[in-house]
């Protein structure tokens, strides 16, 4: 099995850009435009769109399955979204602490827009 470096690196990027999508991969969604992420603490990184790693960061990324844990991700090439899900529930005390007293597993691509809604709300190129 591949790691998602070496797919990557298939797809034609440097390890370095590699190493930097994987970090990128934790990124909260919020992160400014047009490419940025947050690693080693507060450090802010970000890829200029006149650097040529933007474009093949781009293209090395539409599309991309990424096996986790929970499964198989994809980064939708449409829109660039991961599939990737999250734990949802309910949150309690129980000795003093905050747990989950019910929980599932909620899967990212049951409530992605659809292609259709995504190119509905974008507009034509």
């Amino acid at each position: 099995m591949k790691t998602i470096q070496q797919r990557l690196s298939d797809r034609g990027l440097s390890p370095l850009a590699a190493c930097l999508v994987v970090l990128a991969v934790a990124a909260p969604a919020h992160a400014a435009e047009p490419f940025s992420f947050v690693a080693l603490g507060d450090t802010t990184y970000t890829i200029p769109e006149d650097n040529p790693v933007y474009e093949k960061l781009i293209a090395a990324m539409s599309g991309l399955v990424v096996d986790t844990p929970f499964g198989p991700i994809t980064y939708r090439a449409i829109d660039h979204q991961s599939t990737m899900g999250a734990y949802v529930g309910q949150i309690g005390v129980k000795d003093g602490k905050g747990v989950m007293t019910t929980f599932k597993y909620a899967p990212g691509d049951k409530y992605l827009p659809t292609d259709a809604e995504v190119k509905k709300m974008r507009p034509a190129d």
